[in-house]
């Protein structure tokens, strides 16, 4: 979906005519596919790490509303994918930087913590 999110958002996918791909070079479209096929990764990834997280929780009810969740959100931005290519962009670029803000943030709060409890336990950096 990715590759053909790319491939939309470069001009050159009509869906009225029957899904036909129109492009100028064997380059361009390759350098589609790693776009969409690296945005891919990126989100499967992400994906797999929330599930990890939140698999732990002994209760079913943050599992079910996540699940729930991850169903709307994936229903919602392919039907904007394919209505507004370049909105589905924006939207995958905030969710991006998000995510790359968050790791930061996670980082340092790792930093801080484990400073602290070598701080606490006496060890030497």
């Amino acid at each position: 979906m990715g590759a053909v999110e790319i491939l939309g958002l470069a001009g050159s996918m009509s869906l009225l005519s029957g899904w036909r791909l129109y492009l100028c070079t064997a380059a361009t479209q390759v350098v589609a596919f790693l776009l969409g096929g690296g945005g891919a990764l990126l989100s499967h990834g992400a994906k797999a790490s929330a599930r990890a997280l939140i698999n732990v929780s002994p209760e079913p009810y943050s599992n079910v509303a996540v699940s729930a969740g991850e169903d709307v959100a994936t229903g919602g931005l392919i039907a904007l994918a394919l209505i507004n290519p370049v909105l589905s962009l924006l939207v995958a670029c905030a969710a991006l930087i998000f995510a790359v803000v968050l790791l930061i943030f996670t980082r340092r709060l790792l930093r801080r913590l484990l400073r602290v409890r070598d701080e606490v336990l006496g060890a030497s950096p």
